[in-house]
């Protein structure tokens, strides 16, 4: 799969990681994680 077109949210090691699990996007930015998945949020 290419997820390099859905946007970025912050991680804490950058530079940004495409190639992680959804798990790292809960753990990241938690209940912000909704606006991420739907494509509406801007990092």
């Amino acid at each position: 799969m290419d997820y390099s077109g859905y946007p970025e949210y912050p991680q804490p090691y950058p530079p940004f990681d495409h190639h992680v699990s959804v798990i790292d996007l809960l753990c990241s930015v938690g209940p912000d994680a909704r606006r991420f998945i739907k494509g509406g949020a801007t990092a």
